[in-house]
């Protein structure tokens, strides 16, 4: 019963916090290199400068000899391979010479130079370029099946289709033929027209290799013009990026793969291996916050594809370094009310199902409310005042319950008193 009420507690907590605390989520990147029999390597997002990989997928029994895409999801990491036409699957926390749980292979496939990959919860999206196409399959997909939908045709536009994204409702392709961003209705089938198509001098597209979506934008990396463009979300035509990321100062050498997350940017750079990690905001000749480089690396391989996984921020969220760099209310993740809530989280909440998936939800959805109330100091003193009891009810226990019981008991003489 204690320990029920404590839990409970804890999500009134993370929900409170949820709207009044500024945190940033420390995710996960994971890295594939193109050559060199082909490997997958895992970082944390605050990784910087000449050291060894997390993990490495490298070997003989994984089957790759060639990784271009790479896209992960809460239990499996996704790699396209255009060498043998194929989509190589392991689990998230894959490491060595292992062999992959499933591969999707085979002439029933349509797969034909499948350069990029994109997963969501039901489906997996594989751009081919040598057959200029679109295939979508089940998320458990194995074997040589058939994908359940295709886009193909002249009527679609696709020319070279290196890397896909989606969000709810459409998927995004970037083409690196016919130097353009592709969009289509996220149910798309057949030889169908684009909805929208970013395309012309003014975009600036050159090669485009990478691409990643966010409820706002479109970014693109583009490997011919060694940049990151930056565009609406519901860009269209010969328009121009609203920000783009170029010049020396970049370090951007013909970028193949780009990620984002909450925060920040991910490029990974083919030709000066180097992944290169940019605020989400950048723009213009600006250096990189981190970059992750060095013979330690193995990047020699060229890095080509990039994914940042955010169902892997519950792993990695016990650092206390990155878990909560501050709070809106507090003002620094040292203050004693944020270490106790921190605390709090990592023993009742991040030790069951439920309490994970609530972690989850709150690191993906809290902080844009959060940076505001962070602006407003008369939303800061409210906030603390709002979250007084609660840390006061996880300091002092006992108090709650006895607060609770004679609650409940005045409830219960209310009700009788009116009968």
């Amino acid at each position: 019963m204690h320990k029920r009420m404590l839990f409970l507690v804890g999500l009134l907590v993370l929900a409170g916090i949820g709207l009044f605390s500024a945190l940033t989520a420390h995710a996960i990147i994971y890295v594939s290199n193109e050559s060199g029999g082909g490997e997958i390597t895992t970082w944390p997002n605050n990784a910087n400068g000449n050291i060894t990989p997390t993990t490495t997928i490298v070997g003989t029994a994984t089957t790759l000899p060639y990784s271009y895409g790479l896209d992960v999801d809460g239990n499996w990491i996704y790699a396209a391979s255009d060498n043998n036409d194929s989509i190589i699957i392991f689990p998230l926390d894959a490491d060595g010479d292992v062999a992959p749980t499933r591969t999707i292979q085979g002439a029933a496939t349509n797969l034909s130079g499948p350069e990029g990959i994109e997963v969501d919860a039901n489906w997996i999206y594989v751009p081919s370029h040598e057959n200029p196409s679109i295939d979508v399959f089940p998320i458990d997909a194995d074997g040589n099946v058939a994908p359940t939908r295709t886009i193909q045709g002249a009527a679609t536009n696709l020319s070279g289709p290196s890397e896909v994204d989606v969000d709810t409702n459409w998927i995004y392709v970037a083409d690196s033929f016919n130097d353009s961003i592709i969009v289509f209705p996220i149910d798309a089938d057949g030889n169908v027209a684009p909805t929208r198509t970013i395309v012309g001098a003014a975009t600036n597209l050159d090669r485009p290799f990478g691409i990643a979506v966010d409820t706002n934008w479109i970014y693109v990396a583009n490997y011919g013009g060694s940049s990151i463009g930056v565009f609406p979300i519901d860009a269209d035509g010969n328009v121009a990026p609203t920000r783009s990321i170029q010049g020396a100062a970049t370090n951007l050498d013909m970028p193949l793969g780009v990620a984002v997350d909450t925060n920040w940017i991910y490029a990974a750079n083919y030709d000066n291996e180097s992944v290169d990690v940019f605020p989400i905001d950048a723009d213009g000749d600006v250096a990189p916050t981190r970059t992750i480089s060095g013979a330690a690396t193995t990047f020699a391989n060229h890095p080509s594809g990039i994914a940042v996984s955010l169902d892997a921020v519950v792993a990695s969220i016990t650092d206390d370094v990155t878990c909560f760099i501050a709070t809106a209310a507090y003002g620094s993740f040292m203050e004693d009310e944020v270490v106790l809530l921190r605390k709090f989280r990592d023993k009742y909440l991040l030790t069951n199902k439920m309490g994970k998936t609530f972690v989850k939800l709150y690191y993906k959805y809290s902080p844009p409310i959060a940076n505001n109330i962070a602006k407003n100091e008369t939303f800061r003193t409210a906030t603390r005042i709002a979250l007084s009891p609660i840390v006061y009810s996880i300091k002092y226990p006992s108090v709650l319950v006895g607060m609770m019981l004679i609650t409940g008991v005045g409830v219960v003489v209310i009700r009788r008193r009116k009968n």
